[in-house]
């Protein structure tokens, strides 16, 4: 190895002093306008997304995860619809079912692309089954079409939980145009990310629209001022909204960084034996929220990395039905071989446009010598 770097896993820091003077004019005029709720921001934010996802209605609230209790909520979902769901995700396309007296029902994964498996979720249909939660993962899409003819043979609501895939695509879809409702993310850690949290919600359907406006600012009826319904609080700020507005025009640009960095990767470590490599689902695009490699010592590698400097990070270490309040509601005991498997293996390296030639190679080095030590 050559001096040790120290290469952190996620880098926010990098982007605000890449953009300091743009982010901070930004905010200065926001705040200067004394409106930072419910301004002008927010709807131009909902206009770039709906433009983007080609979607009629963008509401902003708060995170992805009351996002996608909203699009269950304004759905229809009754207290004991089940409602499948991938096993491998973040634990927010779980809760939000729970949270609205939904139970969750889990599907096992394909082995290429670790999303929900088709064919095991056929098994897990029954007359109960109300929802499906379409969660894409790591920066690419599902297979939609397989995915809503399965739903539509079965009567099955879709709701596309795109948090990972905004600026993605399938068979020229983008992501947050599939299903009735689909839900975006801005967490801090996202391709476009918020300095604090934020989510989108996508649809067509002028009534959950409605529903949803009302659900994230306490039941209040956009045209009567009247509160009709239990609501939330679930803002995007003014603030907010402006900086990610900044962000997504500086979207393309950084999916082509971060795709010259994950091509970088895959070049350089695609012949080491037993490491196995993100794989492109035919049709898809990529927008390289996560590069995650799967080894069988996975932790040595991991411990390897981080000695000499590199944090690296598993996603997910725990199936979800293995959460224990999770598993609660999940009635007997499950498990799934196929992501029990990968869930021991899989491990997600540094990605993201600030990171530096010196830091890629000394990364992909780094994974060299450690399984040539093993």
């Amino acid at each position: 190895m050559t001096q040790k770097l120290k290469i952190p896993f996620f880098a926010l820091d990098r982007q605000f002093k890449r953009y300091k003077n743009e982010f901070l004019n930004i905010v200065e005029e926001v705040f200067s306008t004394g409106k930072v709720l419910q301004g002008a921001p927010v709807a131009e934010l909902e206009k770039k997304i709906a433009t983007l996802c080609n979607r009629k209605y963008a509401i902003a609230v708060g995170s992805c995860t009351d996002a996608l209790a909203y699009a269950l909520i304004s759905c229809g979902i009754k207290p004991g619809d089940e409602v499948l769901v991938t096993s491998l995700s973040f634990i927010a396309s779980a809760s939000p079912i729970i949270r609205v007296g939904g139970k969750p029902i889990f599907v096992d994964i394909e082995p290429n692309y670790y999303m929900m498996d088709i064919k095991d979720a056929q098994k897990k249909t029954s007359s109960k089954t109300k929802f499906l939660i379409a969660v894409h993962l790591f920066g690419q899409c599902l297979n939609m079409e397989e995915i809503e003819s399965f739903a539509k043979k079965h009567n099955i609501i879709i709701i596309e939980d795109a948090a990972q895939a905004l600026g993605s695509f399938y068979n020229r879809r983008p992501a947050g145009n599939m299903g009735t409702v689909s839900c975006v993310s801005f967490d801090p850690t996202k391709v476009v990310g918020s300095f604090g949290s934020g989510g989108m919600l996508m649809t067509d359907s002028n009534e959950i629209a409605e529903k949803s406006i009302q659900l994230r600012y306490h039941g209040k009826d956009s045209k009567t001022s009247q509160y009709v319904r239990l609501g939330y609080n679930s803002q995007l700020s003014s603030e907010h909204a402006a900086l990610l507005s900044f962000k997504m025009d500086h979207l393309p640009q950084w999916l082509k960084k971060r795709k010259n960095i994950a091509e970088t990767y895959i070049r350089e470590l695609q012949n080491i034996e037993d490491l196995i490599l993100p794989r492109i689902r035919p049709g898809s695009t990529h927008n390289w929220h996560k590069f995650v490699i799967r080894i069988k010592n996975r932790d040595h590698l991991k411990r390897f990395l981080e000695d000499n400097g590199i944090q690296t990070m598993v996603h997910y270490p725990v199936p979800l039905y293995k959460i224990p309040y999770i598993a609660a509601h999940c009635g007997k005991k499950i498990s799934f071989p196929v992501i029990e498997k990968v869930c021991s293996e899989i491990l997600s390296l540094p990605l993201y446009p600030e990171l530096t030639k010196k830091e890629i190679s000394y990364t992909i080095n780094a994974i060299k010598n450690s399984l040539i030590k093993q």
